[in-house]
């Protein structure tokens, strides 16, 4: 199987849990908008780290910028951008010390939370995972997800113009293009320049 996912299918990602598989170990089963959901022999760790690689994410500057932010030290939400953020939530007891024990859920797909015999996220694509935490914690950490989530947001919007064009913060020109040259043509008409 695959080491890496390609970009399209990491955008479809809705969660990512560990797990135990008698004969392959620790890997973790992720599940997709779309219904599907795969078995991955990956530790959560390097699995994270490359998800954090592909979007240029420093996980450890991120924790320090963000931890603050929303108040606590640890279990900060994976953010990859300000649409796709990823929140912990306690899904397993480790078998041994230092097993991962919790699995990250995206927080735009997270579609219902339902509190049978115990808690279960009912996830876009039909997914139903059950969990080994409270719904009070498990709101909890969406709360910081939805508060990362604003911030983010609000830290995009500023970069852009009343147009929505992205703006070089240092120069306040549009990102990707130049302006208007004053270079005039023969007719003595100003020529765009893309």
């Amino acid at each position: 199987m695959s080491k890496t996912l390609s970009f399209q299918e990491i955008l479809k990602l809705v969660a990512f849990v560990p797990s135990y598989r008698q004969g392959e170990g620790q890997g973790l089963w992720l599940f997709f908008g779309d219904g599907g959901n795969q078995w991955f022999a990956q530790g959560l760790r390097p699995f994270v780290n490359q998800l954090c690689g592909l979007f240029a994410v420093d996980r450890q500057q991120a924790r320090q910028q963000f931890g603050p932010l929303l108040g606590q030290v640890n279990l900060v939400p994976l953010a990859l951008t300000p649409f796709l953020i990823f929140f912990p939530v306690k899904v397993q007891k480790p078998v041994v010390s230092g097993d991962p024990a919790y699995g990250y859920f995206r927080l735009r797909s997270v579609l219902r939370l339902d509190t049978e015999s115990s808690c279960i996220l009912n996830l876009e694509g039909g997914h139903r995972v059950t969990v080994c935490q409270s719904l009070r914690k498990i709101r909890g950490h969406m709360r910081a997800a939805k508060k990362l989530e604003a911030f983010l947001i609000d830290q995009l919007c500023q970069t852009l113009d009343g147009k929505g064009h992205l703006l070089l913060l240092e120069v306040g020109q549009p990102a990707g293009r130049r302006r208007w040259a004053e270079e005039a043509g023969e007719d003595g008409a100003r020529k765009e320049i893309l």
